[in-house]
This record gives structure tokens, sequence and C-alpha cells, in this order.
């Protein structure tokens, strides 16, 4: 795991500027770092040794020295690779996957990157055609951040290194609909950032570079079609089972000592279930809290028990302004997903013994396991009444009602089409009616079709498919995946998300609707998996969300400083608000009439950002 950099035509002293953006990222490798200079082109990269310890240093040249690669993540498949190219007359000089990239590019060129299962990113420099190569894995798992300062295109892992450097932070200006989405998503969705200049290259996307030009392509996206021929329940189960038991085992190739998180719940038992199987020993992991309703511990040391492995917990000491002041830097931009907190706990905690820890994250995107997942059968309840009732009466009905009557939102969501509702509820809506005017004035396009462009819905597609093609598109590299390297890669910890293998993404996304859901019964099929490998009672367990206790600390120890950062005073030094409004949310959060901790955590977070970043319109 690393952090890796680059320029190409840079005005100014390259290596000072290289240096500093690696050393932005020096948490992402503690083990090493490199550079390469040649010209124009600059690529700099620091390692977190994982595999071949002493052959892996980076940047890695080819024999004969015209490619360069950087690289960040782990190819899960390159002893396989390995072996194809080395029949097909490939000297290797490495035990590292990284080398694998290098006789790939030789081989096979941009279509390189179909033949690889992993979570990557990596810039490939071909000098003699003086041609750079980026391209990011499938699903979004690892991050990179592109962008073109004039003349200067640079890339980086972390929105940090780029802003490292003061030529490019003195150009960068906010992006408006970075700032809409935000509000209705809580993250800024891929391939936007906060930033007009900068973007993130997209989940299964590949760039070239080449004559200052720019081209970006999708060389993958989730295939829906469904298999031929379908198989039964039970053997899509059977198939489920031998998957995931593959994709697991591939990713305990470690030459550093591994582990996996364990949270007790569906997804990451299914991972630790089938670690038991492939490897004698496994350690796992769990951070509770003192609130039992955000306690995880008992649940995950029954699995442990049972499943026979060497379980490490802790109790997490919740220092919030180091939430605050160090941890919601590390994201370069607004991020308001709470459950970062015991992300990084528990990967500080893990870090103590292992370098390595694997995750179950992707298993509600790719099984179906959110609450949004239910609207389908929200809209066959619904299919009574007639469209010009929903479309016209619910949404008078949520004015006529009082400011803080039940069920007035849950009317104005009903009045939406029914995968904006899924996907946002009524998120844009807040956005409109919290931020100011100004801010949203030149915002060219609202979130659901932003979010519907990313999915490129098939025509004919079911609605459930829909929503999980948004989730897969935005939700999960945007959110998840964002908010687990980040956390993680804070303490030099390396993550695996065996889940969202590409062979079991595939699989996933082959089988129909209700495999997945099932009478009411979300992620039936990989539940059913479960069950061969743990007791029925610990599979259907109701399902709990990785958080943090929010409502009670902002009534309690954080109640000072909500109310110091939400203060009329604070929120026009920004002009991001409209005051009146996000007092009446504080007012009746610390009252205790209505619950408005996520909102308030949201606009506490932007708050903070753009008081430190002091950004420019």
């Amino acid at each position: 795991m690393c952090g890796i950099a680059g320029l190409v035509d840079f005005r100014g002293d390259t290596r000072g500027a290289l240096q500093r953006m690696c050393d932005a990222m020096a948490h992402r490798g503690p083990d090493d770092e490199g550079f390469f200079i040649d010209e124009n082109v600059a690529l700099g990269q620091r390692r977190l040794s994982i595999i071949d310890l002493a052959g892996g240093h980076q940047p890695m040249h080819s024999a004969d020295g015209t490619l360069t690669v950087v690289y960040n993540g782990e190819i899960y498949n390159f002893p396989e690779l390995r072996q194809e190219l080395e029949r097909a007359g490939c000297v290797f000089r490495s035990d590292s996957d990284t080398e694998v990239l290098l006789h790939l590019y030789a081989t096979r060129g941009d279509d390189m990157v179909d033949a690889l299962n992993g979570m990557f990113a990596f810039a490939l420099y071909d000098k003699p055609k003086k041609r750079l190569l980026l391209a990011r894995d499938h699903v979004g798992i690892k991050p990179l951040y592109i962008g073109f300062f004039g003349q200067t295109f640079a890339f980086a892992s972390e929105l940090n290194a780029l802003t490292a450097v003061p030529e490019f932070r003195a150009a960068l200006t906010v992006r408006p609909e970075a700032l809409a989405h935000y509000m209705a998503l809580f993250y800024v969705p891929d391939p936007l950032s906060i930033y007009k200049q900068i973007g993130k290259l997209a989940p299964g996307s590949r760039a070239v570079l080449q004559d200052k030009r720019l081209t970006i392509e999708r060389y993958w996206r989730p295939a829906t079609v469904p298999a031929e021929p379908l198989p039964s329940f039970d053997e899509a189960v059977e198939e489920l089972d031998a998957r995931l038991f593959t994709a697991v085992k591939r990713q305990l190739i470690s030459d550093v000592p591994l582990g996996a998180f364990l949270s007790g719940g569906v997804d990451s038992s299914a991972v630790v279930a089938q670690m038991a199987r492939a490897a004698e020993q496994v350690r796992t992991f769990t951070v509770g809290f003192d609130d039992p309703a955000h306690d995880e511990r008992t649940a995950a040391r029954a699995v442990a028990a049972h499943l026979g492995t060497d379980h490490h917990e802790s109790l997490a000491t919740v220092r919030t302004m180091e939430l605050l002041d160090d941890l919601l830097p590390r994201f370069g931009e607004p991020f308001a997903d709470s459950s970062a907190l015991p992300t990084y706990l528990v990967s500080k905690a893990t870090r103590e013994h292992v370098t390595v820890a694997l995750s179950g994250d992707g298993g509600d995107e790719l099984f179906a396991g959110y609450d949004k997942y239910d609207a389908p059968l929200r809209e066959r309840w619904l299919k009574p009444v007639p469209t010009w009732v929903r479309r016209r009466l619910f949404p008078l009905a949520a004015e006529l009602l009082p400011q803080r009557a039940p069920g007035k939102n849950l009317l104005r969501g009903l009045a939406l089409e029914p995968e904006r509702y899924a996907l946002l509820e009524i998120g844009e809506y807040r956005a409109r009616t919290l931020l100011d005017p100004g801010v949203l004035a030149n915002v060219e396009s609202d979130t659901y079709d932003f979010l519907r462009g990313l999915a490129a819905w098939p025509a004919g597609s079911d609605m459930q498919t829909r929503l999980q093609l948004a989730d897969m598109h935005s939700y999960l590299p945007g959110d998840i995946l964002t908010k687990v390297d980040r956390m993680s890669m804070a303490v030099s910890l390396e993550t695996r998300v065996p889940l969202l293998d590409k062979d079991v993404v595939d699989f996933a996304f082959s089988l129909p609707v209700h495999y997945k859901v099932q009478n009411g019964l979300r992620k039936a099929i990989l539940k059913r998996v479960l069950e061969r490998h743990l007791p029925t009672e610990f599979v259907h367990r109701p399902k709990r969300g990785f958080a943090v206790p929010l409502a009670r600390w902002f009534r309690g120890e954080l109640r000072p400083l909500l109310q110091e950062e939400l203060s009329p005073a604070a929120l026009a030094d920004t002009g991001l608000w409209q005051p009146r409004a996000v007092g009446r949310l504080l007012d009746e959060h610390l009252a205790g009439r209505r619950e408005h901790h996520w909102r308030l955590w949201q606009i506490l977070v932007l708050q903070r950002w753009w008081r430190h970043a002091r950004p420019v319109w």
C-alpha cells in the first residue's frame, strides 16, 4: 500500500514540489520513498512494504529503462499473470506484483487493465512515446486525484498532496455543484472534488496523457445481464461460497502480519468465516464504545469464539476534538460520514498487531442490504394511488402541515420519483433550505440527475438493480471506500475488501434480484452462504450501523463546540448558510424535540473545513 504522485510540465522546482506532495502522504508509506524525474515528467511514491519487502522499491523501471511505474494497491491475481507472462518469454527481476504491470503494458498496452483483479491506482510512463497511462481499479478501492493547473498536469493518491504545492493551492476555487452534492449526499461524489481544478479518476477508468491532451474512458462497469443458464438458488449459493473462499484466500498473500476487522455483522463475519477455512490461524479485531446501542463487542466475540480466531477487542476512548482537528482534514474536502471515527479507532487498534486487515465492506451494495432497496416494495404498496395525487396533493399536504408535524417529510418524499426518494430522500430539499441562495445560484444540475448519469442505468433494468448501480458508482467509492482508505492509511494499515473482488462483483450482478431479497429478507443469498459456517442466530441478528452516539454527544460534551461553530456570527463568517434555518435545527436538537444530529454534523464538518481551508469562489 502506498501513496503515489506525479507532475507533467511543472514550471518551477519539480523536485521540491514532488517532495512536498509525497511528504503530505508519508502516513500512506512510512517504509520507503522514491522519485523519478525525466525532462518534464516526475513520478514519486511513498511505500508501505507488503509483498517483496526488499525488491519492491518504486518507481520501478522496465529492464530496458523505457517504462516506469508508480503504483498503489495489490494485484491479487499477479501469480497467475506472472506465470502467463513468463510462458510468453518475460523475465522477472523481483517477486513484486508491481513488475507485473510493466510486463503487462509491454505485451498488451492499455488493455492490460482488463486482466487485473485487485485494488489499484497506478501511473505508468512510456518514455519513447512520451505517454502517461493512469488507471484505477474496477470499484474504486484505491483513490486517484487528477488535475490541470495551467499547463501542468498533476496526480496524487490524496487531495492534500496536491494542495501541498503552493502554486496549486493558490489557483484553487470551489465547485458549487460539489457543495450542493455534498449537502444531498454527505460526501463529494466521484469524479468531482470540492475544487474546480481537481477531479477524481472514476472507478473502472483509465486515462492517457499525451501531447498535453488527457483522454479518459471507462474500461469496466458491472454487467447486469443475468447468467445463462441461470443457476438455481442453491447452485448460486454454492458458487458464491466458492468465489468468496477464492477471493479471501488470494487476499491472504502477504509478507507481513495480517488480520481482519470483525463487527459480528453479516459482511465481516462472511469474510472471517472464509479466512478460518483458508488459514490455520486468524486474528480478528473489534472496537467498542461504552454506549450499548453502539457497542458491537458481544456479537463479534461470539463469532470469533465459534470460528476459533485469535480475537482482540478494545474499548474506544473517544477524544472528539481528535476527530475534528486531526481526522477530518485527512479527507482534504468536506466528508460527513461520522463512522470515520470508529473506522479510525479500529484501524489504530489493529495496526498495533498487524500491517494488513481484511474488511467486510461492499456486501450491502452487492447483495441489497440497505433500507433504500425496499423502494420497489413501497412502490407496489403505492400503486393504487393515482400519480397525480402523489405528484400534486402529497406536496400540497406537506406544505399545509405545521413545520414540525410528523409525516411532513414523508409526504414530500413520496411525491418524488421512486429512485430519487430512495437515493436522496429529501437531501436535495434540505440543501435548498439550509444553504444560502447565492451558493446554489451557479449549480447547473441536481444531484439525482448527476447520480443517474454516473450509473448509466441499462434500458429495461429493474428498480433494485438501478439503485444498486447508483450506489456502486457513487456511495461505495465516494463514501465507504474513501472512509476506509483514509482512516486505515492514517495509521499505515493496508485494508483489503474481499467482497469487492472482481469475480465476486461480476457474479453478484449476474444474479436476479429475488436471490438477494426474498420475502423482505435482505442479502438473502449471502446470509444463506454464511449459514453454512455460523449458527443461524448469528446470521440473522438485527442490522446495526457502524456509528457513534452523535445525538448524545451533541447534547453533552460537544454541545459547547456545536453552539460556537453554528452561532450566527460563525455562520455569517463563512457565508454559506441561511442562519435562521440552521439555528432552528440546532435549537430543536438541543431541546430534544427532534433528532437532527446527522444534519448538524454535516453542517459542522463543512463549517470547520471552510474555516480551515479558506477556499476561493
